[in-house]
């Protein structure tokens, strides 16, 4: 629907405002090129509070991708909600001090300018959201170090790695 997705403070009050819309690949800048997708479906409310405008996100998107082990296509869905506050850079206050934080503290970031940029925090909530390995199977055997085989669908003759390893010595100590 929208390539740019900005909003102006003045449209934003005390009573919850909805936007929906959805956005490609081509609309991000800091997700990294191996994470490929057609649409992202977003929606938005934002709300204006004392200090802060609270943003709440949901978004769904099928991201595709390689196994980090073996590297066959991956395809997974993301269907996640966030919680932000937004204060104005401007507005911003440094605390003094140490700062302590739970584990339910409210996340915050910072807009700049008269008109808040909806994919900035959707990017950022997706990036954080991206598991940590992704892999085609919880047991993914991946690749032979060796020759480059794809142990999930072929054994090769190539010798054990743990054999040339430096470690290897290791395996032969036992404990007093």
């Amino acid at each position: 629907m929208f390539k740019v997705m900005k909003v102006k403070l003045f449209n934003i009050d005390e009573s919850p405002t909805h936007f929906e819309f959805q956005f490609t690949r081509e609309n991000l800048q800091k997700l990294e090129e191996r994470y490929q997708f057609q649409t992202m479906e977003c929606v938005a409310t934002l709300t204006k509070k004392q200090e802060f405008i609270e943003l709440k996100g949901t978004y769904r998107v099928r991201i595709k991708t390689f196994c980090d082990l073996c590297l066959v296509p991956v395809s997974t869905e993301l269907d996640e909600s966030f919680l932000i506050g937004l204060i104005s850079e401007n507005d911003q206050k440094i605390p003094e001090g140490d700062l302590e934080l739970s584990l339910n503290s409210f996340e915050t970031d910072c807009y700049q300018g008269e008109e808040i940029d909806l994919i900035t925090y959707f990017e950022d909530q997706l990036i954080l959201d991206l598991p940590l390995a992704v892999t085609c199977s919880e047991d993914c055997k991946g690749l032979c170090s060796v020759c480059g085989t794809n142990r999930n669908e072929s054994n090769c003759n190539c010798l054990d790695e743990s054999s040339s390893s430096p470690f290897a010595v290791l395996k032969d100590l036992k404990p007093d």
